[in-house]
């Protein structure tokens, strides 16, 4: 067996270094390809949700919050004046609901939140009742004034 010369050698590590070159070419390939498939819109929003919802105590927390969003709007249909005025129900039992609403929303170590939420929605509340209030005030006004300049 003769010893190889060194343009064989060179020859051969060009021909080693030519198929790495290739395999490493194709590799790429199939990472930009695999890369490009993860950055889609759709499979970004898919990802997230699944990291999200892989978390513990988030699902029951979303469960919480959708409770407690149900809960809000159930007590404003039930609260609103509907177009036949039928009764509202006592202010009490509004923020009863209310309360228990919120409690269902935040944890009991957070007594502080819940009870500052509780606090702005109740001010938010009369706020509102009190818009409400002159604004049929300001109505019952106008229809005052224009029974007394008909007679």
């Amino acid at each position: 067996m003769s010893r190889p010369t060194p343009s064989e050698i060179l020859e051969q590590r060009i021909a080693s270094l030519k198929a790495k070159r290739r395999t490493d070419l194709f590799e790429l390939r199939a990472q930009l390809r695999e890369t490009g498939q993860s950055l889609k819109p759709a499979n970004l929003v898919k990802g997230a949700a699944r990291d999200i919802l892989g978390m513990t105590g988030v699902p029951s927390m979303l469960w919480k919050a959708g409770l407690g969003l149900g809960l809000a709007l159930i007590m404003k249909k039930v609260t609103r004046p509907s177009r036949n005025h039928t009764p509202e129900l006592p202010r009490s039992s509004g923020e009863k609901l209310l309360q228990s609403g919120l409690s269902l929303l935040t944890d009991p170590r957070t007594a502080i939140l819940r009870t500052a939420a509780i606090y702005l929605v109740q001010r938010l509340w009369m706020g509102l009742k009190n818009k409400r209030t002159k604004k049929r005030n300001r109505k019952a006004e106008r229809l005052a004034l224009s029974a007394e300049s008909e007679d």
